[in-house]
């Protein structure tokens, strides 16, 4: 798969239009970080502003502990720290639930400077992918644009 950014003749770049108008949502995948910035900003203006699928009722923090009723797919989801966990191969921040956020050491340099935020008992809001294993309902932390504000 290709991930690629897409710009019209006069140099606008869609993903970053996308996001302003509310038509997408954000998913970071390192190494391609380029304009992440810009694309983190559009996003959060256009969910300010309540724009496109921002408007939407069904566009809403998912409080942790409902993860398990829903299915795979990107998903909004909020809740306290109950324990943050390394391991050799990964960190894991276990939320109520049963969700675990995991993210690869490598990945979790980028997060260096958020581990204050990581600590139990913190509120967190994140936006990614929920997959499962072994049923378990899992997200994977790629990137700090993926922690809403």
């Amino acid at each position: 798969r290709t991930l690629a950014h897409l710009y019209g003749a006069e140099g606008e770049n869609y993903s970053v239009r996308l996001l302003a108008e509310g038509l997408a949502t954000l998913l970071i995948f390192p190494p391609n970080t380029e304009h992440v910035d810009k694309l983190k900003m559009a996003q959060s203006s256009a969910r300010r502003a309540g724009k496109g699928l921002w408007r939407s009722e069904l566009v809403r923090p998912v409080s942790s502990s409902e993860v398990a009723e829903h299915e795979n797919g990107v998903l909004w989801v909020e809740g306290r720290i109950e324990r943050l966990r390394k391991t050799r191969f990964a960190v894991f921040i276990e939320l109520p639930g049963d969700l675990v956020l995991k993210t690869t050491h490598k990945e979790w340099v980028t997060f260096e400077s958020w581990e204050s935020e990581f600590q139990r008992g913190q509120r967190i809001s994140v936006l990614g992918d929920l997959y499962r294993v072994k049923g378990r309902p899992r997200i994977r932390l790629r990137h700090p644009a993926q922690l809403m504000d």
